[in-house]
């Protein structure tokens, strides 16, 4: 068996999960288990810090906005260098970060399976998130062991650049959407507290539906990541190239990490 993702059992980091026996669609093997995808790490415990030493992640890197970052910092481990890029997946929950604050704006707007395709889309148009997207692709190539990335909850962001990676190393799309949309399964019992809060709040039914707009994990969504790559920037591999700046010597350098 090919391209499998692997959930890893931490008990303070949500929606983790790495990769083994990947192999890129014409058959090469890649080397296991060099990138791990997750939410936050500030809840880790002990025993999922010992876990992801016993993994060799060496380089941390948070996609989170730096109000994120400084509300809910990661656990430290003097181990693992830890690296900032910071993505927004959308206006709206990078605007308003609170529930309430969220539910006051789904009162009165409509739309967000189009916020959610345009903010997918911008990490790959605004300059700034194209420098932290070159940021993190460099930290990933020159990371001496593993690598974990992780923004929030480990849905968009870091959906959105390990689709970007796995991409470009040559990994099928029909898996990288299926280790996509894996992210329901992880977030179930989140997606449904998210709910009950809304009801609690005395959410509309239209209200409900934005919200699991907003909460889900939609192939819509990278698929329309994967038009952008293709039909602007000639790819996953000329966008690090090119538009990110990395060259050929930037490119090689990553395929050479995950080279089986």
């Amino acid at each position: 068996m090919t391209n499998v993702s692997l959930t890893l059992p931490f008990a303070g980091v949500s929606n983790a999960r790495t990769y083994q026996a990947l192999t890129t669609h014409d058959g090469q093997p890649l080397k296991g288990e060099q990138l791990i995808r997750s939410g936050r790490l500030a809840r880790a415990t002990p025993t999922d810090v010992a876990a992801l030493q016993a993994l060799n992640v060496t380089t941390v890197i948070d996609l989170r906005l730096p109000s994120e970052q400084a509300a809910s910092p990661d656990i430290q481990s003097s181990a693992v260098q830890n690296i900032p890029a910071p993505l927004a997946s959308d206006a709206v929950t990078a605007e308003y970060q609170t529930l309430p604050a969220l539910f006051a704006f789904l009162r009165h707007h409509q739309g967000a399976v189009d916020w959610m395709i345009a903010g997918y889309q911008n990490m790959l148009l605004e300059p700034d998130q194209q420098a932290s997207l070159a940021k993190m692709v460099r930290a990933v190539s020159a990371a001496p062991g593993a690598v974990l990335l992780h923004c929030s909850a480990g849905k968009d962001r870091t959906g959105v650049a390990c689709a970007l990676l796995l991409d470009a190393l040559g990994v099928d799309r029909a898996f990288i959407y299926r280790d996509y949309l894996l992210t329901n399964t992880a977030a179930a019992e989140h997606a449904a507290a998210l709910r009950n809060a809304l009801r609690a709040a005395h959410g509309t039914g239209a209200m409900q539906e934005e919200l699991a707009a907003l909460g889900r994990a939609d192939q819509r969504y990278l698929a329309a990541v994967f038009t952008l790559l293709d039909t602007r920037f000639a790819g996953s591999r000329g966008f690090i190239r090119e538009t990110l700046g990395l060259a050929e010597s930037g490119l090689h350098q990553l395929l050479s990490k995950f080279a089986g």
